[in-house]
């Protein structure tokens, strides 16, 4: 009955959602390699989640120069401790139905996109509004750029913001059970984009402060802790703190990261300070970015707005967490993609306070929506020319494949080579000397350079730069039709 209440009060967003989802069927037959990136994040945990079918463990077939700090950094494969367990574990589940494939990684991504627009559906349900203000709010939040793009790309964003709502169900109900259960998708949320989304722990605090509830509050805390502390046990017993994920991030590099064996790198706090503040000033200046285009300069307007309403908790609870993530990853790592969860209050707020003045409101979102498509038409043309780049890389792929096993390579797409052939890579270093080191800790058979890109993040030099020294070490040189560069020792 509840149900189909809801789907009787939402018939055109419901309608919307199922002609989305259609096209992206359509798109994922079509274009099922759309996810093909040298340097994507996508590879590593498509790497895990296979590796958990094949070789039933959290294992990853690349390396950064962290990893090869610890002990168990020359197994092959080795122990992922870089990325959160939440994703690669669904990732495993679709894999064990539909295959190992680029494809089951989209169609993971865009199931979990698709399920997000129900539940900001069954979120903005309970903001009270009217349907014309629920029906543009999951328009825009769906078609949001920097989103499809994520999905498009199989990211985990689509399941964090899933599970992100989730939480957000729960908490802001008045059902004491109901909010000790958001305690429990807040726990996923961190499992699925580090902990440091954990500081959300601040303003649901607030919130519940507010219902004068200290017991609340103290059972919140317990239960949230519980599905962590596997994770954290892992991670104490592969690198001796806990909390090392959050620890590697914070640093702010992978060169500074790698101080306990591969680099030279030496910290001048001046300097540090001031990329710091440099990072922060970043951020603020893209903040716009994590709605479509101009929804956030009304969505403050409106949380400053002076009226008694039934949504003051909510936008405390927004003002809160904007506030905080801004300070935190603003200094630590300045991308928007990291809040984007906040465009669940960004767009319902812009939109309710630009209702006060309708003509403004049709100009602005005809405006925002013609900015929208056609962000979102390069979006998908950027998609389908990664689905083509695929075909034009499948021959570095077989090649790779044939090489013997129990060997190391040097790779700017270290991920991706370990997804498609189980080789085991590393992601490239920053001193020349760290090579000469390197080559006496492991067996490196060889440097693919992936279609032609010699520099990848905080690389001091690129490939080419080092090039005598490795000719030495490396004299079998191959070039690809498609640009790739494979380097490799006389056998």
């Amino acid at each position: 009955m509840l149900m189909t209440t809801f789907i009787k009060n939402n018939k055109e967003a419901i309608f919307f959602l199922i002609l989305i989802f259609l096209l992206g069927i359509f798109f994922i037959q079509k274009f099922p390699h759309s996810i093909f990136h040298l340097t994507s994040d996508t590879y590593e945990y498509g790497n895990i989640a296979k590796n958990l079918i094949e070789k039933g463990g959290f294992f990853v077939n690349n390396l950064y120069p962290i990893q090869l700090a610890f002990d168990f950094s020359r197994e092959i494969p080795v122990p992922s401790v870089l990325r959160m367990p939440i994703y690669p574990l669904l990732l495993s589940l679709f894999f064990k139905i539909f295959g190992i494939s680029d494809k089951t990684i989209l169609l993971t991504s865009f199931f979990f996109y698709i399920l997000s627009g129900f539940l900001f559906l069954i979120f903005i349900e309970s903001l009270k509004v009217s349907k014309i203000i629920k029906v543009l709010s999951l328009i825009f939040f769906m078609l949001n750029p920097i989103y499809l793009d994520l999905t498009l790309r199989g990211l985990s964003e689509p399941l964090a913001v899933s599970i992100f709502i989730l939480f957000l169900i729960f908490l802001f109900k008045e059902n004491k059970t109901f909010i000790l259960i958001s305690s429990f998708f807040l726990s996923i949320f961190s499992l699925t984009r580090y902990y440091i989304v954990l500081l959300l722990v601040l303003p649901v605090t607030f919130y519940l402060y507010s219902k004068k509830n200290l017991k609340l509050i103290a059972f919140y805390l317990f239960f949230l802790l519980i599905p962590l502390l596997p994770w954290l046990y892992r991670t104490y017993k592969l690198t001796k703190n806990p909390f090392f994920n959050l620890a590697f991030y914070t640093l702010g590099s992978y060169e500074i990261a790698g101080i306990p064996y591969i680099s030279s790198f030496q910290i001048n706090f001046f300097d540090f300070l001031e990329s710091k503040i440099d990072s922060l000033f970043f951020y603020l200046k893209t903040l716009n970015n994590i709605s479509p285009f101009y929804f956030f300069p009304f969505s403050i307007i409106f949380l400053f707005k002076n009226n008694a309403d039934s949504l003051r908790h909510f936008k405390i609870f927004f003002f809160l967490s904007l506030t905080i993530f801004s300070l935190t990853f603003g200094i630590i790592n300045p991308e928007h993609r990291f809040i984007l969860y906040l465009s669940v209050f960004v767009i319902p707020f812009s939109i309710i306070f630009l209702k006060e003045h309708p003509k403004f409101l049709k100009f602005f979102l005809t405006f925002v929506l013609l900015l929208t498509l056609h962000e979102n038409k390069n979006v998908i043309r950027g998609a389908i020319t990664r689905n083509n780049n695929f075909f034009k890389s499948e021959e570095v792929l077989r090649e790779i494949e044939k090489i013997e096993e129990e060997s190391f390579f040097v790779s700017n797409a270290d991920a991706l080579i370990g997804f498609y052939t189980g080789k085991t890579c590393i992601f490239p270093l920053t001193y020349a000397g760290d090579y000469e080191y390197l080559f006496k800790l492991v067996n490196v058979k060889g440097i693919i350079i992936f279609q032609g890109v010699d520099r990848l993040f905080y690389m001091k030099y690129g490939f080419n730069d080092i090039m005598g020294f490795l000719e030495k070490e490396f004299p079998l040189r191959k070039t690809f039709s498609d640009g790739t560069i494979l380097i490799r020792r006389g056998s």
